[in-house]
């Protein structure tokens, strides 16, 4: 990849969209929520966690990390370490990876980024 000229705009991956979540969720409204979200998971996400983290998220999270599996897109999750600790409880991290984590086989502080501007290979 070349290096990005003086006033070029910064690296964006185009293809990530970004959902909001914003907890409490209460068991009534998961499925519903889950199944909203999930229409819109038509590429890699990064799913942005607010307010109170509760089991309704990490629900919501699971059923979304499904979704991706199967449509085969990653999703990953930004959020407040308080959230990695309670996927890591449930046995949810590897399933949903925390921003800022590195992936199998990538080193801590490498992020693949997308130059939209410069031609493929």
């Amino acid at each position: 990849m070349s290096p990005r000229p003086a006033g070029r705009p910064p690296r964006v991956d185009v293809e990530t969209a970004v959902l909001a979540l914003r907890g409490p969720v209460a068991p009534a409204e998961v499925r519903a929520l889950a199944e909203r979200l999930a229409g819109r998971l038509h590429a890699d996400a990064v799913v942005e966690v607010g307010g109170t983290v509760d089991v309704g998220v990490v629900d919501v999270l699971a059923r979304l990390a499904l979704v991706a599996r199967r449509r085969g897109v990653r999703l990953r999750v930004r959020a407040d370490e308080g959230l990695a600790g309670l996927l890591a409880l449930v046995g949810l991290r590897a399933v949903v990876q925390p921003l800022g984590e590195p992936e199998a086989g990538e080193q801590r502080g490498v992020e693949e980024v997308v130059d939209v501007l410069d031609p493929p290979a």
